[in-house]
């Protein structure tokens, strides 16, 4: 198959799904979570992600998960992120009881992200693509809290204040 013909039978299972990713982007903007204790999220992308059959480790940083595939095709490893965790913006329209909020737009990421590995998987491009990929939710973006992380930090939970650099 060429790339325009893997590229349209992707296209075609996004448009199937497309209220699938755009709720999974919804219930995380309902329920923002701050840095490092990205629980529910991390659950509703770990939940997406095993059902579509693929095998995810859950919490690789405290929290966020990851999701490898094609583990043993030879080519190129990329990884496509989306951030899990919200501000705290008390002021916003959304923000809940405690003022957090998703007006980073993380919830977007973590669906964009939930949609490629939907559309890879279920159009079987996935089988057709050399390399391997894997799907990470990453946690602690937004550097917020530092009390917070500073606490994980001296009783050895984290390494690194951020999310990223912990993952790494």
């Amino acid at each position: 198959m060429d790339k325009d013909q893997l590229k349209k039978m992707c296209i075609k299972i996004i448009d199937e799904n497309k209220e699938t990713i755009m709720d999974v982007g919804r219930k995380i903007y309902k329920n923002p979570e701050l840095g490092y204790k990205e629980v529910k999220s991390t659950e509703t992308v770990y939940s997406f992600l095993k059902d579509l059959g693929l095998d995810v480790e859950k919490n690789i940083a405290v929290t966020g998960c990851r999701a490898r595939t094609n583990r043993d095709k030879k080519g190129p490893k990329i990884a496509v992120l989306g951030e899990l965790d919200a501000i705290s913006c008390k002021d916003h329209r959304d923000a809940d009881g405690k003022g957090n909020v998703h007006a980073c737009g993380h919830n977007v990421q973590i669906a964009s992200m939930l949609g490629t590995a939907l559309a890879l998987v279920k159009s079987g491009v996935l089988e057709e693509l050399g390399g391997s990929i894997d799907f990470i939710a990453v946690p602690a973006e937004e550097f917020i809290e530092l009390e917070y992380r500073k606490e994980l930090k001296d009783s050895g939970i984290i390494n690194f204040y951020g999310g990223k650099q912990e993952l790494i």
